[in-house]
């Protein structure tokens, strides 16, 4: 056998001994999942979701459940407790969304932004009618928010919605399976081609694996993750996810009820410039065309970026950042009081500690 002829062999055999390492290596990880997987189900009274009977939403949060950090009430949201029949006189803000809304990475349930958010619209206008419903669900995706708001929330009759929109709200929801996430890709996406090269890649653990090494390296280095989600604001997914938004918006105008978005960044974004913050750029340019009035908490929290804001490792704000959060959307909101805040210095009906003195 010639040189040539054994150096194109040994290649053949390294390539193909790399292919079944890596191959061994990802049935490996999928067997590891699996065994977590078997591990959370067994203990299904721990779970903090479960299934939804509503065709196409995938799950719920459990009501009653608590955790290390929260109390879910008995309606199954991140909030206290609250009687479904909204009282007269009444005003009731329904908070949408993924875990951002939730509150994942908060101390406590008063943490999460929705809940602060109440507490300081209560002292600034010096009433207590105004109720802050914190409706977020941690895995879900514009659907499954969607779907959320027009089958669960419609029944506690909001006067108005806020939709705490998280930038991997585009992706299929998470599948959790009481209790348990499943695959980082929704079967809707998958089956509705809704996703790009990119997001195929991610269903190998393997490349998740590096991936979550070279996002470890980065915070090390950085400070913060890396930002991948500017390199999909091109794919199908993206552009059906701002479509959805414009039909929730719809969907709450049909019944007189104004809507905004409220725009959760990633902390990559605050160390960004804003003409390279191209998912920001465009959701920003997509909603200014639609007409949906939005709330960018971006600026603030970039103000205050020398502070621990988010949990490590973690595209999350901690307790802190959800504060700042609140705070932006308090001042917005106040802005913009004729359409999102009750009308008058008080609501009949409910009577407040000053009117009581």
């Amino acid at each position: 056998m010639s040189r040539a002829k054994r150096l194109v062999f040994w290649a053949a055999m390294l390539t193909l001994s790399n292919a079944f390492a890596l191959l061994a290596l990802e049935l490996s990880l999928r067997w590891l999942q699996a065994r977590a997987t078997r591990a959370l189900l067994a203990e299904q009274s721990k779970a903090v979701v479960i299934r939804s009977e509503i065709p196409g939403l995938h799950y719920t949060l459990r009501p009653g459940a608590t955790n290390r950090n929260y109390s879910y009430n008995s309606l199954g949201f991140n909030m206290p407790e609250r009687p479904a029949r909204k009282p007269p006189g009444i005003w009731r803000i329904a908070a949408v969304g993924d875990s951002f809304t939730e509150g994942y990475g908060a101390d406590s349930s008063a943490d999460a932004f929705p809940n602060k958010l109440e507490k300081l619209l209560r002292e600034r206008f010096r009433r207590q009618d105004i109720e802050v419903w914190n409706c977020g669900t941690g895995g879900y995706n514009v659907d499954q928010v969607f779907l959320t708001l027009s089958c669960i929330v419609t029944n506690y009759s909001p006067d108005a919605v806020i939709y705490g929109f998280c930038f991997n709200d585009y992706w299929g929801p998470n599948l959790y399976l009481e209790g348990q996430a499943g695959q980082p890709a929704g079967a809707e996406a998958l089956a509705e081609a809704r996703i790009g090269i990119l997001d195929r890649i991610k269903a190998l653990r393997t490349v998740m694996l590096v991936k979550n090494l070279y996002d470890s390296i980065h915070y090390r280095v950085n400070g913060y993750l890396p930002v991948f989600v500017d390199r999909k604001i091109g794919y199908p997914s993206w552009q059906a996810m701002k479509l959805r938004i414009t039909e929730m918006r719809d969907f709450c105008r049909a019944r007189g009820w104004p809507f905004a978005v409220c725009l959760l960044p990633f902390p990559q974004f605050l160390y960004v410039k804003d003409a390279r913050n191209l998912a920001l750029k465009d959701l920003r340019a997509n909603l200014e065309r639609e007409g949906i009035p939005f709330v960018d908490t971006t600026p603030i929290l970039r103000e205050h970026r020398s502070e621990k804001l988010f949990m490590d490792l973690d595209n999350h704000p901690n307790s802190r950042g959800y504060e700042l959060i609140a705070e932006g959307l308090a001042e917005w909101m106040t802005t913009n009081r004729s359409a999102f805040l009750p009308e008058g210095e008080r609501r009949s009906g409910v009577e407040t500690p000053e009117d009581a003195r």
